[in-house]
């Protein structure tokens, strides 16, 4: 799921609200300023509290088209991606972070629900307060307060030397914000952005199921020192499957039939010159390699008795990816070669390989939702690996 709200960037740092609100005068009860200071003063004056709202919903608008809804109540959140055609849950339940996804599976996920909860807080920054964070002398500021329910700022300058102007509306209603409008105008192109909001609202999670938890595995003695020892099993044509979250360096391999996952904890100084390089250049998975190569292996969990066992899925040789779902596996994904043709399918977030026969009239280069594979044959099915949600398993 893509789950970024996305706005022009036009400027680095500078996507703001303004306005071409006209100016008042002081028998209207309007105020008008014209600097940087007085005008970032002038908007985190009018936006304060704003959020502070337990339930609220925004709406969001691109050139007056609906591009989703975020519904904040509490700790629980409902986003519908209209133009993707998704929606998702977000909620907590014993200190933990978990997503419902629009299949309607529950997974542990902290990342998108940190990233959900600042929705909110990401459109207030990228459209208002981001704007004042620009250190350009020639950016021009001019913002009006109408009788305290109307905001107005206009922003001017040039990027890359072209010229644009930004132009945003805030209103209120009963002290509550409830609209901005935002439009970005450079050349002959123009932007508009519109937010709306209204408070109260409340979210009803549909009827989910906890998922499995990874979170009491046996630790055992890893049959390694260092990670090296790993990367130099593998050729170097195969990718060297690892991930990095959180400081911690998780390794998925299997010896001697067992399925192990190797973590270490980082400093954060590793991280950063981790986090250094570059992926776009055409060495990068050496320098990967070479950059873990003498890194300590810190724990070792041993997860086989957690997988489904391969006598139990060598019997689903011969029946059809829908006895696969029958049986709570979700198609994930697929990959059709011309020697070999593939399906991924999860069970309590852990993705197994399924090696499909595809019907001779079957087009490998279209593209397809996954119900169009029910009645592909299975030939064979092998568990691929865990699922990122999930690791690092405890």
């Amino acid at each position: 799921m893509n789950k970024k709200i996305l706005i022009t960037a036009m400027t680095a740092f500078t996507l703001v609200l303004t306005a071409c609100g006209g100016s008042g005068n002081a028998n209207s009860g309007s105020k008008t300023v014209s600097t940087k200071e007085e005008a970032e003063a002038m908007t985190k004056e009018f936006f304060e509290g704003f959020l502070d709202d337990e339930q609220i919903k925004m709406a969001t608008y691109s050139n007056e088209k609906i591009v989703s809804t975020v519904t904040k109540d509490g700790d629980k959140m409902h986003i519908v991606m209209n133009e993707a055609g998704y929606d998702y849950y977000c909620f907590v339940e014993n200190g933990e972070k978990y997503v419902i996804t629009d299949t309607r599976a529950v997974m542990k996920d902290e990342a998108t629900y940190d990233m959900s909860q600042d929705m909110i807080n990401m459109v207030l920054s990228l459209n208002v307060t981001g704007q004042f964070e620009a250190d350009n002398p020639d950016t021009k500021y001019t913002a009006s307060n109408k009788d305290g329910n109307e905001l107005n700022l206009q922003v001017t300058g040039k990027n890359e030397g072209q010229e644009y102007t930004i132009t945003t509306t805030s209103k209120k209603e009963n002290g509550k914000v409830t609209e901005i409008i935002s439009e970005i105008a450079s050349g002959d192109q123009k932007y508009s952005s519109n937010y709306k909001f209204t408070y109260g609202e409340s979210v009803v999670l549909p009827e989910y199921t906890m998922p499995k938890a990874y979170d009491n595995l046996p630790h055992v003695d890893s049959p390694y020192q260092i990670y090296g020892e790993i990367i130099d099993k593998h050729a170097f044509d195969e990718m060297f499957s690892h991930t990095v979250m959180n400081n911690v360096l998780v390794v998925i391999d299997e010896v001697a039939g067992r399925r192990l996952q190797f973590s270490s904890l980082l400093d954060d100084e590793t991280v950063e010159e981790y986090n250094k390089l570059d992926f776009m250049t055409e060495d990068y998975e050496q320098q990967v390699r070479d950059f873990l190569y003498y890194i300590e292996i810190d724990d070792c969990i041993d997860f086989t008795d957690e997988l489904i066992p391969q006598e139990q899925l060598d019997g689903y040789y011969g029946k059809q990816v829908k006895d696969l779902l029958a049986e709570g596996f979700e198609v994930t994904g697929y990959s059709f070669f011309e020697d070999h043709n593939i399906i991924y399918a999860d069970k309590d977030m852990m993705t197994y390989r399924v090696d499909v026969d595809v019907p001779f009239d079957f087009d490998v280069d279209g593209e397809y939702d996954y119900d169009a594979f029910n009645e592909f044959t299975i030939e064979q099915v092998q568990f691929d690996s865990p699922e990122p949600a999930i690791l690092p398993m405890q």
